[in-house]
């Protein structure tokens, strides 16, 4: 945040002010912020399965640049938090349990099968 208000020339304090204040911009930060989250889900999960989620460019590479490397853990540790304390909209919006890593790890296997077989039936 600190390095976006500077390259903005404004005090990073003002943003804060200014989310709490103006319900227009404080809404426009929450789809910000889910956006982010939406993009870190994402990057774990073509980590874990490079083969069947490719960029667009097909050589890992983002369209402004190769990204900076991913700290797992950090993600990991993130998404939960923002899981439990942030107001997702979308699907699984109301969800609430606390799951293993080996029950995210079979959602996410058996999310990566059903995708692969969309793309291989040209579905995706």
């Amino acid at each position: 945040m600190k390095a976006s208000a500077r390259a903005a020339g404004i005090c990073y304090s003002a943003v804060y002010r200014k989310r709490d204040s103006d319900s227009w911009f404080r809404e426009h930060w929450r789809k910000a912020v889910e956006l982010g989250y939406d993009r870190v889900e994402l990057r774990l999960l073509a980590e874990s399965a490079p083969e069947v989620i490719e960029p667009a460019d097909g050589d890992g590479s983002a369209a402004a640049g190769k990204p900076a490397p991913l700290d797992r853990e950090l993600a990991f540790k993130l998404l939960k938090a923002h899981r439990h304390f942030g107001e997702r909209t979308g699907r699984g919006a109301g969800e609430r349990r606390e799951r293993s890593f080996a029950e995210v790890a079979a959602a996410v296997t058996r999310a990566l099968k059903v995708l692969r077989v969309r793309i291989e039936e040209g579905d995706a």
